[in-house]
């Protein structure tokens, strides 16, 4: 091995030391189990694209993620292409995500309602009906040791990361009961009989669609139940998620912090990837403060890149003033969302879009809006769940930001009349949510 590492290092040295940016393409270059070989060919990999482009071929998804991680840490563009190893129809063939690396949920409802069903109208005494019945019960083994990772462990630990992720997740692993753990193992033993060898005594197991059938459902059944996953949207951008989260707990809900996802978050995060490293000029709370340092984004009072308009108790005319004339000098004019009025205890309340109609009116140039019904918070939010918006519900009291929100998005819609839109209301708007309930407390039911 020895000679070939230097045979190999000497090749490099040699080619690099000419002028041009030939590309190279390394097929499995890791043979080591050693993760700090690994990681160093991983950095050196990465250091060779930066003048050329460097092709890798592997079947160890461990370095593929190094790779993507390593890459996205050096703002390097990669591409990574799946190639079939499995599917007896497309061996061979580039194919989107494969199970191991994509949302187990929709993996299962796909394996379900598309493969299962293709398989059923197959004639059963046909050779390529056993081939397809090895093919999914692989899948389904697949499926069931990626359960363990993403729901029983809820993403803590994963075979391929290195790192441990234990915020606003440990919690969740005291909900695991004896149950869970005996379905798993049932399921596992029983999907991987093709996949290793089996003792002379063990039975012969035969598998019938139906039967697979009845086991998948089963499986998705315990998915929804393990896997409903949540986020709260809030236009709101005075707060932090760490006061949101503090408020819950003082109405007995126990939600961690990572469960809210505010304008002012995401205002920072279309600054951050618009303009790393700028500075703005801020109207609103320590909510959107804390967010923007967070960001590596500066306050500016004197030449700012952007006027960031939030929630505030004390605005006033120098705040119109100020942005007013830094706007006209060139700084581009943000709101954190497009809330016109919001609920307070005992009316409403002037909110982010009555205190950027004033700088709009004076300067003549239009904000852009962060926050809800954007479709830039909405798909953070699926990012933030994984999840594609065909399996995500909007829950919202609003009308004109909630559930356009939600329509706009492709998710399923959830209208409740607990807060500003009620029945009559409703009426003046050309769209509908798929659901209407009273209050979040009929969700259940």
């Amino acid at each position: 091995g020895e000679y070939r590492i230097i045979s190999l290092a000497a090749f490099i040295a040699d080619v690099l030391g000419h002028e041009g940016n030939c590309p190279f393409i390394f097929d499995d270059p890791i043979t080591s189990l050693d993760d700090d070989y690994e990681s160093h060919v991983v950095k050196n990999l990465c250091e060779l694209s930066k003048d050329r482009q460097v092709i890798v071929f592997t079947h160890r998804i461990s370095l593929l993620k190094d790779l993507e991680n390593e890459a996205e840490k050096n703002n390097l563009a990669s591409e990574s292409i799946y190639i079939s190893g499995r599917d007896p129809k497309k061996k061979g063939v580039p194919v989107d995500i494969p199970m191991s690396q994509s949302n187990i949920l929709k993996s299962a409802n796909s394996m379900l309602n598309e493969k299962i069903r293709e398989i059923k109208n197959m004639d059963i005494n046909s050779p390529e009906y056993e081939v397809q019945i090895h093919y999914i019960c692989q899948q389904i083994r697949i499926l069931v040791e990626k359960s363990v990772e993403d729901c029983l462990l809820n993403g803590v630990v994963s075979r391929f990361r290195r790192e441990i992720t234990t915020k606003g997740k440990i919690e969740k692993l005291s909900n695991i009961e004896q149950k869970d753990c005996s379905f798993i193992d049932k399921m596992m033993t029983k999907y991987s009989y093709y996949d290793h060898p089996q003792p002379d005594e063990t039975p012969l197991q035969e598998f019938s669609i139906e039967n697979i059938e009845t086991d998948m459902k089963e499986f998705v059944d315990w998915l929804y139940r393990e896997n409903k996953e949540f986020l709260f949207l809030t236009n709101a951008s005075r707060k932090t998620p760490k006061e949101l989260q503090q408020k819950m707990s003082r109405l007995g809900l126990d939600i961690s912090e990572d469960h809210f996802y505010t304008s002012a978050l995401a205002t920072a995060k279309f600054l951050q990837n618009q303009a790393p490293g700028c500075s703005v000029y801020a109207i609103g709370e320590h909510g959107l403060y804390n967010a923007l340092y967070d960001a590596g984004i500066s306050i500016n009072e004197v030449d700012p890149d952007f006027v960031v308009v939030g929630e505030t108790d004390d605005y006033g005319y120098n705040h119109i003033q100020t942005a007013m004339n830094l706007v006209n000098k060139g700084a581009r004019l943000i709101a954190t969302n497009t809330d016109l009025t919001g609920p307070i205890e005992g009316g409403i309340a002037p909110a982010c879009r009555a205190f950027v109609m004033p700088i709009e009116a004076t300067t003549g140039k239009k904000a852009y809006y962060i926050g809800k019904p954007n479709p830039l918070m909405m798909r953070t939010g699926l990012q933030m769940l994984n999840v594609h918006s065909s399996e995500a519900a909007m829950i919202g009291d609003r009308m004109d930001t909630d559930i356009v929100a939600g329509i706009e998005t492709g998710l399923d819609t959830v209208l409740v009349l607990s807060g500003v839109t009620t029945r009559e209301s409703l009426k003046a708007f050309p769209y509908r949510p798929r659901l209407i309930l009273n209050g979040v407390g009929d969700i259940v039911g």
